[in-house]
């Protein structure tokens, strides 16, 4: 939607992917694509794009959640 043609490709979204760097010890990191994703969204907050990753992003937490349950759960198993 909004990189250039020439760059709305395979190789452009392994980039993407590959620059999603996640820190579990600083949940207030924010990679290049967040930020890119930030800049969007101040420009075009309703763009297709952003509702998207916003998505992902949710259902990233709710699985870190539930992982972190899991543990939980786990250590109290083998304690």
């Amino acid at each position: 939607y909004e990189a250039p043609v020439e760059e709305q490709n395979f190789s452009t979204l392994i980039e993407f992917i590959n620059a999603m760097e996640v820190r579990e010890d600083d949940e207030e990191y924010k990679n290049p694509v967040d930020l890119m994703f930030d800049a969007l969204e101040s420009e075009k907050p309703n763009h297709f794009a952003v509702r998207q990753y916003k998505k992902y992003k949710l259902a990233a937490g709710v699985i870190k959640y539930k992982r972190l349950l899991n543990q939980n759960k786990y250590k109290r198993a083998t304690a």
